[in-house]
């Protein structure tokens, strides 16, 4: 079955200034646009959606023995149009927090974090 929304999302860690690619996976997913209105640019929910994907993308666990607190991110997502060309929808910066417990939150760089743990 053919995908009804997909996209491409690429995550670079900043390292130094300069972009390192570290993952690209293809996702068939409208959550980019949720919460969108007529009127507004869509990257404003696609931002925010795109950082909870690199937040899901971290917490697999893959690459937590190597994350620090602080580490800067770049995002990119591309819509697959059906010719299997490629638009940019949105590119965001964000920011990880890590503690020893893992991720406390990824969010867009610029914006005050806010944590995902419940507390106790």
């Amino acid at each position: 079955m053919e995908p009804l929304h997909p996209h491409r999302v690429s995550y670079y860690r900043i390292v130094k200034g300069s972009r390192h690619l570290v993952a690209t996976e293809d996702v068939d997913d409208y959550g980019f646009y949720l919460g969108w209105e007529r009127g507004e640019p869509v990257t404003r929910p696609a931002k925010d959606y795109a950082c909870g994907l690199l937040d899901e993308h971290l917490d697999r666990g893959v690459l937590l023995p190597r994350l620090t607190s602080g580490e800067r991110w770049y995002i990119t997502v591309h819509r697959i149009m059906p010719d299997g060309s490629r638009r940019l929808l949105c590119e965001v910066g964000a920011n990880a927090v890590v503690d020893d417990g893992g991720i406390v939150s990824v969010s867009p760089s610029g914006q005050p974090a806010t944590s995902r743990r419940r507390s106790a």
